[in-house]
């Protein structure tokens, strides 16, 4: 079917043929789209190529550069090796770079034939410090063993030392103990040898108060008879009379020419008119001295008559107690 000009599709009806000019423009296009896709693909690889080709000349010149670096450090290491060479052979043989062979060899024959030798005396030398070095060990093994020996010596006088220390420990125990036990005993003694002359003195005291209690009798019996009335007792101003309770304390004055002390306890203690204390001395020996009877008391103190006639005068520091014990 063929396209009529000026009419438009109409439905229900063929495609419509091209033409030759139409199919030639097609196939023109198509060809110039490959031309452009080669185009482009050529492009492509050559860049890529390019690429590659750039980053293996990079990859070649610093290995290039690396290596030269590493040629020029050998350089430098060899002529440093060289320089100090040459200054060894000139120090050790006198050699210089510019001799020939055969005086370079001769001069270091000699220089080694010198360092031969001293080799040798160092050697000798060495062998004589071991020797040296030896005896001074079998020297220091013996100090060793002496050192040990001591010290084996100290150990057992340290435990020697400890063992006298426990018994003396032991032994002045002991004798603080028997101290302690001749003390008790001196006081003891001194206590009983007291009370012992306590009773002594109270036995003569008693004896001679009977004498006087008797002759006081015997005087009312002759004023009983000479008035004619029967006869009778008096108690004596002479009995004891001591408190019911234990005190003790100390004469603090004598006076009235012996007969009046003064006392450290009163009321307080328990003291009372017309009680009677015990007196004795514990030194320098000790002695009972007799009783004193309470005349007058106060809180604090109180003032005693001394009864009878006492074994010696009393005196400031004299003890005095109810009762001895």
């Amino acid at each position: 079917m063929r396209l009529v000009p000026g009419e438009g599709d109409r439905s229900g009806q063929g495609d419509v043929p091209m033409t030759v000019f139409g199919k030639i423009l097609v196939i023109l296009t198509l060809v110039l789209c490959l031309v452009v896709a080669g185009l482009c693909v050529f492009v492509y690889t050559a860049g890529v190529t390019n690429f590659a080709a750039a980053k293996k000349a990079v990859e070649d010149r610093d290995i290039a550069l690396a290596s030269e670096k590493s040629q020029k450090e050998r350089a430098d290491r060899l002529e440093a090796e060289k320089a100090a060479l040459q200054k060894t052979l000139k120090t050790v043989g006198n050699v210089n770079m510019g001799d020939d062979q055969a005086t370079i060899t001769k001069k270091l024959g000699e220089e080694f034939n010198a360092l031969s030798e001293q080799v040798r005396t160092l050697k000798t030398e060495l062998d004589s410090e071991k020797k040296s070095l030896a005896t001074e060990k079998a020297k220091n093994a013996q100090f060793d063993a002496q050192v040990t020996s001591l010290q084996k010596s100290n150990e057992q006088k340290n435990i020697d030392l400890a063992r006298l220390k426990t018994l003396y420990d032991e032994e002045v125990k002991k004798n603080l103990e028997l101290q302690a036990v001749a003390i008790k005993a001196n006081q003891d003694k001194t206590a009983a040898e007291i009370a012992r002359n306590a009773l002594m003195d109270t036995n003569k005291g008693l004896e001679e108060r009977m004498q006087d209690m008797l002759k006081e009798i015997r005087k009312l019996q002759q004023a009983a008879l000479t008035a004619g009335t029967p006869s009778s007792t008096t108690p004596s101003l002479t009995a004891r009379n001591a408190p019911t309770i234990a005190v003790e304390g100390k004469v603090m004055a004598v006076t009235n020419a012996g007969d009046q002390v003064e006392l450290s306890i009163g009321s307080d203690a328990g003291l009372q008119p017309g009680h009677t204390l015990e007196v004795f001395r514990t030194s320098p020996k000790p002695l009972y001295l007799g009783y004193v009877r309470i005349t007058r008391v106060t809180s604090t103190g109180a003032v005693g008559q001394v009864v009878g006639k006492s074994v010696a005068p009393l005196q400031k520091g004299d003890t005095v107690a109810s009762r001895i014990q």
